[in-house]
C-alpha cells in the first residue's frame, strides 16, 4: 500500500527540529594533476561533437530553451572534468554519492552537479550537504526528500536557491530499474496505487520540502526501446510516456493548493524532462527532453568500480 500524503506529513512532524548548521570543507585544486594535452583535447573534441549534434536535434522542436547537456563523469578522475571545465562545461554528473563529494572537494565551485545514481536515504543528508550540487535526478521517496531539504536548509553559508529535483519514473516497468510508476488511466486498485505514489511525492515536495524546488520527471528507458526506435524511425515510447506522465501530473496538481503548485499549473514555471542518454539523446531531443545524461561518448569506457 502506498505511503498517503498524510502519512508523510506525519513523518515530516517528528523529524521537524532543524540540525545545526552544515558546512562543506574544500581542497586546494592544485591537488588535481592535469590531464595530458592530448586527453584534454580528446574530451573537449567529443564533447563538442555531442553538443553540435544535441543543438541540430533541438532545430526540430518548436518551442523552450536549448536542452542541458549533462556530462557525465562516474569512475573518471578529476583531471578530465577540469579539462572539460577549462573548455567552459558546468553541468557534470555523478552517480556515487561518496565520488561526487570527494570530486567537490578539490574542483571549481561553481561547477554544477547533477547525482544521477540510485539515491538512498541514508545517503541524502551527505549529498545535499555539497553546496554546488545543483540537482538530484532520481528522487522516489519521502523520507530522502525530507532529509535533502531539511539538510539544504541547514547549509552555512546558506544556499541562494533551494536544490533542483526530478522525480525517476520507471517507464519501461523493468525490474531492474528504479523509479516510481508513470500515471496511468487504469482504475484498478494496484494501479492506482502505484499512481498515487508519484503524485503524492510530488505534493510533498511542493507544500513540505522548501529546501527543495520540483524540476521535473526523469527516466533511463529501455535498451531494447531505444535501439528499435533508432532503427525504424519512430518515437520512442518510454520517452512518450515520460511526456505524458509530466502532462498528466500537472492536471492532478492543478488541485493542489500553495504556491509552489500554483506556480506550476498557471505556466510561469514547466516540469522538465530528463530523458536520454549517450545512445538516444538525440532522439529524446527530438521528442522534448529538457535535460540529457551523456556519459560514454564523451569520456569513453568506464573502469570497473571498485568493490
Amino acid at each position: 500500500m502506498q505511503r498517503t500524503l498524510a502519512r508523510a506529513l506525519q513523518h515530516t512532524s517528528k523529524l521537524s527540529a532543524q540540525p545545526k548548521s552544515i558546512t562543506f570543507a574544500l581542497a586546494p585544486r592544485m591537488t588535481i594533476q592535469p590531464a595530458s594535452d592530448e586527453r584534454a583535447q580528446e574530451l573537449c573534441h567529443n564533447y563538442d561533437a555531442i553538443r553540435d549534434e544535441l543543438n541540430q536535434a533541438a532545430q526540430s522542436r518548436e518551442e523552450g530553451d536549448k536542452p542541458t547537456l549533462v556530462a557525465v563523469s562516474k569512475l573518471k578522475p578529476s583531471s578530465d572534468i577540469l579539462a572539460l571545465y577549462d573548455h567552459g562545461v558546468r553541468h557534470f554528473g555523478e552517480n556515487y554519492p561518496q565520488e561526487l563529494v570527494d570530486k567537490a572537494k578539490e574542483l571549481p565551485s561553481d561547477i554544477r552537479f547533477h547525482f544521477i545514481g540510485s539515491l538512498q536515504s541514508n545517503k541524502a543528508k551527505m549529498l545535499a550537504s555539497v553546496p554546488n550540487l545543483a540537482v538530484v535526478e532520481t528522487l522516489t521517496s519521502t523520507k530522502a526528500a525530507t532529509a535533502l531539504s531539511k539538510t539544504r536548509q541547514a547549509l552555512a553559508p546558506p544556499v541562494s536557491e533551494p536544490l533542483a529535483v526530478y522525480l525517476q519514473i520507471n517507464t519501461s516497468g523493468e525490474a531492474s530499474k528504479s523509479g516510481l510508476a508513470p500515471l496511468s488511466l487504469s482504475s484498478s486498485t494496484d494501479e492506482a496505487d502505484k499512481t498515487g505514489e508519484l503524485i503524492d511525492l510530488a505534493k510533498y515536495v511542493l507544500l513540505e520540502c522548501p529546501g527543495l524546488r520540483l524540476e521535473g520527471l526523469m527516466t533511463i528507458g529501455s535498451i531494447d526501446a531505444s535501439h528499435q526506435a533508432g532503427e525504424e524511425g519512430q518515437e520512442n515510447p518510454d520517452f512518450t510516456l515520460l511526456r505524458k506522465t509530466r502532462d498528466d501530473l500537472l492536471l492532478a496538481l492543478m488541485r493542489v493548493e500553495g504556491q509552489g503548485a500554483k506556480g506550476l499549473v498557471e505556466g510561469r514555471r514547466k516540469l522538465r524532462l530528463s530523458m536520454g542518454m549517450s545512445d538516444d539523446f538525440v532522439q529524446a531531443v527530438k521528442q522534448g527532453s529538457d535535460n540529457v545524461r551523456v556519459g560514454s561518448r564523451i569520456f569513453g569506457a568506464r573502469p570497473p568500480r571498485n568493490p
